[in-house]
């Protein structure tokens, strides 16, 4: 995270310090107003759109690009994890979410499935990178190699990369929160020294030097 992005009005507040002005959650839906968000879904569905990571990313950052804004809210919708438990979820025009096999027994929970949130919503985390990728140009904290395989397809190649994330993700982390991990002046420092080079995951999980 750069300087910029840390000391912005929204994570200030967050932070209980003092702001400027204090930032407002309007809920609001942009399809009411904003022309571009309306030509964007002429051509798709609500749920085709959250599945598409460049479109989702591109909707997220259509009131950043309009406004002058303090945040972006990924555009996505709170039901949308059920598709990965095992619900045919759809968003049906002028008559809202539905659900096409309803939970209405025991034996329905039973079946639900419980999968990773990488594993439900890849095209989720793709987006977050593309939105991240526009909004935050501070220093990159850690790296992870991965591997291709000469057998290897997009599908198994996205897998092994959203599982390596994942264990990056949660490796920086708990070194943020344990202290290791720190940002001073725009530099990357671990155990009190600055980096050169981003931290490397080690085959038990956790960062090291490069």
């Amino acid at each position: 995270m750069n300087e910029s992005v840390r000391n912005s009005r929204f994570l200030k507040a967050a932070r209980l310090e003092p702001t400027d002005a204090t930032p407002v959650w309007f809920m609001r839906q942009a399809g009411r107003y904003m022309p571009e968000y309306r030509a964007l879904r002429a051509k798709t569905t609500m749920l085709g759109a959250i599945q598409d990571p460049a479109l989702a990313a591109e909707i997220t950052l259509q009131p950043i690009h309009a406004f002058d804004l303090d945040a972006a809210i990924l555009f996505n919708d709170i039901l949308t994890p059920l598709i990965g438990m095992g619900l045919e979820l759809d968003f049906v025009e002028g008559k809202g979410p539905v659900i096409g096999n309803a939970i209405a027994s025991l034996a329905d929970i039973e079946r639900l499935m419980t999968p990773s949130a990488a594993e439900a919503m890849p095209y989720t985390a793709q987006a977050i990178r593309l939105v991240t990728a526009e909004l935050d140009g501070g220093p990159v904290i850690a790296q992870v190699r991965i591997p291709i395989h000469a057998d290897d397809d997009e599908e198994t190649l996205a897998a092994r990369l959203l599982l390596q994330e994942h264990q990056l993700l949660v490796a920086c982390v708990d070194a943020i929160a344990r202290g290791r991990v720190a940002l001073r002046d725009g530099i990357v420092h671990c155990d009190g020294k600055a980096l050169r080079k981003p931290l490397r995951l080690d085959a038990n999980g956790t960062l090291q030097p490069a």
